[in-house]
């Protein structure tokens, strides 16, 4: 099962809370909070399956929601959650692709979208969000370089930019 554990004001550490059906096959979880700190939970499910989680402000966790098909991530997903308070994932997709998963206000998500082409990513990605709160994306790429992939508000992804030299990351 997935477990949540969480700590409180008074320093104590509260938990487990299975938010995760018991049996199910979860790996590599992956979470992040909003700008009021409500989180949300990011697994790779069974059959290469990409699962959210979240919990509203009614203290209730939802989900599964399987925002990737099966098949769709062969790598731990990242989540980063932007100003906006809706999420972005990042996971490794087939045949070595970074793609990108997202929600918008509808509570719809959408996605993949590959903003690496096929073997542009060797690992699992790591997600982050700009000062200005939209996406910033790190991976493996080729030969062990680090690259980097950020989206701007144009809408646009732009990258890789080969922050790393070929070796430099491993």
């Amino acid at each position: 099962s997935l477990d949540a554990y969480w700590e409180t004001p008074d320093a104590q550490w509260h938990g487990p809370l299975g938010i995760g059906a018991s049996g199910s096959t979860y790996s590599s979880p992956s979470a992040a909070t909003s700008g009021s700190g409500l989180p949300t939970v990011t697994v790779q499910g069974p059959s290469n399956s990409l699962y959210a989680y979240w919990e509203t402000g009614d203290a209730q966790w939802h989900g599964p929601l399987g925002i990737g098909p099966g098949g769709s991530t062969y790598s731990a997903p990242s989540v980063a959650v932007g100003s906006s308070g809706l999420p972005t994932v990042g996971v490794a997709g087939p045949s070595n692709s970074l793609d990108v998963y997202w929600e918008t206000g509808d509570a719809q998500w959408h996605g993949p979208l590959g903003v690496g082409a096929g073997g542009s990513t060797f690992s699992a990605p790591s997600l982050a969000a700009s000062p200005s709160g939209l996406p910033v994306i790190a991976a493996q790429g080729p030969s062990n370089s680090l690259y980097a992939y950020w989206l701007t508000g144009d809408a646009q992804w732009h990258g890789p930019l080969g922050i790393g030299a070929g070796g430099s990351t491993f």
